[in-house]
């Protein structure tokens, strides 16, 4: 027996893998604004308001203490209550966690797909045999 002749053919497999990469998304605004780093147009907005009481409170605490003295007459002594007063305020102290709002962490997990297309081998052979004939051989 001789092989007179062989053909081999190869189909090699392919693999296809296509990804979406996972995305997070962080928020901090919150987080940051508990701790003072603020938006500068919202920081602007918090000071004016600050300023506007701490205006009214002073006016107000300034007319008080010109209506007594005001009442100066009446016996009393309203300079040495207004500097008592001025000189002894209450010292107050806060402790406080920050930040009380959480980072927001927000999570979109990726893909990947993967196709799969498997190779494949085919031989065709012409096989001699001793009595003279051939066979013809595909696998």
């Amino acid at each position: 027996m001789r092989i007179g002749r062989l053909l081999i053919e190869i189909e090699l497999p392919r693999l296809d893998v296509s990804m979406r990469m996972p995305r997070v998304h962080i928020d901090v605004r919150e987080a940051q604004a508990d701790i003072g780093l603020k938006p500068i147009g919202k920081i602007a907005r918090e000071l004016a308001a600050r300023g506007h009481r701490a205006a009214w409170q002073a006016i107000s605490q300034i007319a008080r203490e010109g209506d007594q003295l005001a009442r100066i007459e009446e016996g009393e002594n309203p300079i040495a209550d207004q500097a008592r007063r001025r000189g002894l305020r209450d010292l107050q102290i806060n402790i406080d966690v920050a930040p009380k709002h959480p980072v927001l962490v927000e999570v979109e997990p990726g893909e990947a797909a993967v196709q799969v297309t498997p190779g494949q081998v085919r031989v065709r052979a012409s096989v001699l045999l001793a009595s003279g004939q051939y066979i013809d051989i595909e696998a």
